[in-house]
């Protein structure tokens, strides 16, 4: 399984890529080390089940996601633009616990 998350503000772009297959865990273009990729995976794949494809609101913080999930032959993307899951900043916390490492 492989899953890609995007966050985009106005001052910051997050970017993890989750690789199951090669327990590969890459965080802006640097590959971090110490992590289990597929414990990673389950963590995104829980906090995003009962997320909508498509969220929109009226906010103007200028804050989009967008996350892809790719299982062999079958994909899947999320895509919201100033709206959030009420468990959003549960990946926010997964994300920056992979920043910092």
């Amino acid at each position: 399984m492989y899953i890609i998350v995007i966050i985009k503000n106005i001052s910051e772009v997050l970017e993890l890529h989750l690789d199951g297959e090669k327990n590969l865990v890459v965080f802006n273009g640097k590959v971090v080390k110490n992590f289990d990729a597929n414990r990673l995976i389950n963590r995104v794949l829980r906090i995003t089940a009962s997320w909508q494809e498509e969220m929109r609101g009226d906010g103007l913080d200028g804050e989009e996601y967008d996350i892809y999930i790719t299982t062999g032959k079958e994909s899947a993307k999320i895509h919201g633009k100033n709206a959030f899951p009420e468990n959003y900043f549960e990946l926010i916390d997964l994300i920056l616990e992979v920043q910092n490492g």
